[in-house]
């Protein structure tokens, strides 16, 4: 084999080897991404409105530290100056903002705290299309009268709700089932 010929090959070899690495360094830093836990020993401090939103929202304070400590996702909203913390627990998302930066370099400020809540079922994969609906209208109409989010796997035929309230979040289960056993 030629000499210029195997310089070029190592060459683009290491091109697309330093591409990937930047990429997924890039990712890293992606809204949602998992981010690494504090130390348990970090003090998590709750603002006035953390404590009436957790209090209205039946949110208990060690979920909050939970969360605050060892966050399963990240999002940051730089408009706002916090970063809302995301992590699952007992089927649903507890959302926790605090003040940014994160991570901290003292302590964990609260701002906010928010269930949305989960709920899940299944669907004949055949009735998927018909319960999703001409550009997904009839979707959209279930999301309008439940006022939860809904996601259909159409591989599986999973359905997964999602809302700030869990009736909410099931009512649209019931109604996405229901839809499916018409199809």
């Amino acid at each position: 084999m030629d000499v210029p010929v195997v310089a070029v090959a190592l060459g683009a070899l290491l091109l697309v080897v330093v591409a990937g690495l930047l990429l997924r360094r890039r990712r890293g830093r992606r809204a949602g991404e998992r981010v690494a836990a504090l130390p348990s020993t970090t003090p998590v401090r709750l603002t006035t409105h953390a404590r009436e939103r957790m209090a209205q929202r039946g949110v208990l304070e060690r979920d909050v530290a939970l969360t605050a400590r060892a966050p399963h996702r990240r999002v940051t909203d730089a408009e706002e100056g916090s970063v809302r913390l995301e992590r699952d627990l007992d089927g649903d998302v507890l959302r926790v903002w605090v003040v940014a930066p994160w991570p901290p370099a003292t302590e964990v400020v609260v701002k906010s705290t928010a269930w949305q809540r989960v709920a899940l079922g299944r669907i004949a994969r055949d009735a998927v299309g018909a319960v999703v609906g001409p550009g997904g209208a009839r979707i959209r109409e279930v999301e309008r009268a439940s006022g939860a989010r809904v996601a259909i796997d159409r591989a599986t035929g999973e359905v997964r709700a999602t809302a700030d309230d869990r009736r909410a979040a099931e009512d649209a289960v019931r109604r996405v089932e229901a839809l499916a056993r018409r199809a």
